[in-house]
């Protein structure tokens, strides 16, 4: 019996000490305010000096590897490997001469160009690797810089355009939350593979990232659905002739933008929502971190006791949007539309909250929703077989784009 009291007494006392600690915390996350979020200062440097455009395209290395050579979201080149999943940010040095950082190794990038040769580079590691690109005779899309306007804000991307048909779909990707560019290779990836497909895409700097100016913490989702509305403008007023369908696909918090951008904008003849939700701000933040806590091993008790305080804690790091934000859903925008909509969920995601979603989706009727569920893929919509995007989720989306 002796054994049995002590034992509860220690037990309580532990589940007293547990609940001590917790109540710090709790008011410390309720009561100490978070440091707010500060953007990182950026330099827009001009490049035009190097001559960057004569130097994108798609190379062959001697060893087979194939790389495509494009615009950085911070000045200079990146070089992305689509097989490898690899991307390297290449920095100016002088007109032909670049270099990567590796770690404490800077890998040095010549390019050269002739009438015979063709335009190659060279990648110099140290005296003993040494390889020479190529620049691929047949490539499957051209590229542009490109830079746009919404009122005093500059947008820069890179346009990507399919060389196949004159008769092409153009899409203009919405980026996530937070701090997002051309660089992200999440995107970039989709986005060669539309490309690769025919249609044409546009990857810009989202607000406040990469070259584009502005603020993304202290704006509202109509000032992000009017960048990707003057993203699409961009491309009507150069390409006329060559376009015959435009929309918006966004991604995660851009899914959410895209339907708005399409009820602002006329010429919209699609919307796209990658992993986006239909319930607001506000509830998909508690389900978030809700699931952030369950999956670092907070109980699912103490998970519920823990998240409103830590949703507190978010929202004063960047209290304007979410003022602005907070109560925003894209549901009136989908259950009004009347352009053909693609809704992609995957049910495992742990950000958005699918079923809720779903839910919402069922109490509206419009037969211009089409809605694709990958049941066993969580936000990244990633095959778990390979660890990296479906491929038949990126099927799905270029033969429903190129249908509109």
């Amino acid at each position: 019996m002796n054994y049995i009291k002590v034992f509860i007494k220690y037990l309580v006392l532990s589940i007293t000490l547990m609940s001590l600690i917790l109540c710090v915390v709790l008011a410390y996350l309720a009561f100490v305010p978070p440091k707010s979020f500060k953007p990182e200062s950026r330099q827009f440097n001009d490049h035009s000096i190097y001559e960057l455009e004569k130097k994108t395209g798609w190379y062959t290395l001697e060893d087979g590897t194939k790389l495509l050579i494009t615009w950085g979201a911070y000045g200079g080149l990146i070089a992305v490997d689509f097989v490898n999943h690899e991307i390297k940010e290449w920095m100016p040095v002088s007109e032909d001469e670049f270099f990567w950082q590796k770690g404490d190794d800077r890998i040095t990038i010549n390019f050269t160009s002739s009438n015979k040769e063709g335009r190659r580079f060279t990648w110099i590691a140290d005296e003993r690797s040494k390889q020479i690109a190529k620049m691929d005779s047949n490539q499957p899309y051209g590229q542009q810089e490109v830079t746009f306007y919404n009122n005093n804000v500059k947008l820069s991307g890179t346009l990507l355009i399919p060389k196949n048909s004159p008769v092409q779909n153009a899409a203009v990707f919405i980026h996530g939350s937070g701090v997002s560019d051309r660089n992200n290779y999440w995107y970039l990836y989709q986005a060669n593979y539309l490309a690769q497909n025919n249609i044409m895409v546009l990857l810009p700097d989202k607000r406040g990232s990469g070259s584009s100016s502005g603020f993304w913490h202290t704006s509202s989702m109509q000032d992000f659905a009017l960048d990707a509305i003057a993203g699409a403008k961009y491309i009507l007023n150069h390409y006329p002739e060559d376009v015959r369908s435009i929309g918006f696909v966004g991604f995660s918090q851009g899914g959410v933008i895209a339907p708005l951008a399409g009820s602002m904008y006329s010429e919209t003849d699609f919307i796209v929502d990658v992993v986006g939700s239909t319930v607001t701000f506000n509830q998909q933040l508690k389900f978030e971190i809700y699931n952030d806590a369950v999956s670092k091993g907070v109980p699912e008790i103490f998970a519920k006791i823990i998240t409103p305080a830590f949703v507190r804690r978010a929202k004063n790091r960047r209290p304007i949007w979410w003022k602005k934000n907070g109560s925003y859903s894209p549901l009136t925008y989908l259950q009004n539309t009347d352009v053909p909509s693609l809704i992609v969920f995957g049910l495992q995601d742990k950000n958005a909250p699918v079923k809720a979603s779903l839910k919402n989706l069922q109490s509206i009727v419009n037969k211009n929703i089409t809605i694709e569920v990958f049941e066993d893929s969580g936000h990244a919509l990633k095959d778990p077989s390979t660890g990296w995007i479906r491929h038949d989720y990126l099927q799905m989306l270029m033969e429903w784009i190129q249908k509109r």
